[in-house]
């Protein structure tokens, strides 16, 4: 499975959510974006890019 994991800094248990995604990570393809860290349109059009291949998106 495709996990996109898009980092905003919005929610407080981030951590625990890291965590888990990292034990999935073993069977899984993740991908992390940090996107307070995305500039110009380009990059935005990777994270499109990633949010529409992954099987399972989650906001942390």
């Amino acid at each position: 499975m495709r996990i996109a994991a898009l980092k905003t800094g919005l929610f407080p248990e981030t951590d625990t959510v890291e965590t888990a995604l990292a034990v999935l990570g073993g069977d899984h393809q993740l991908a992390a974006v940090d996107l307070s860290k995305v500039e110009g349109d380009g990059a935005w059009e990777e994270v499109a890019d990633l949010i529409l291949s992954a099987d399972r998106v989650v906001t942390i």
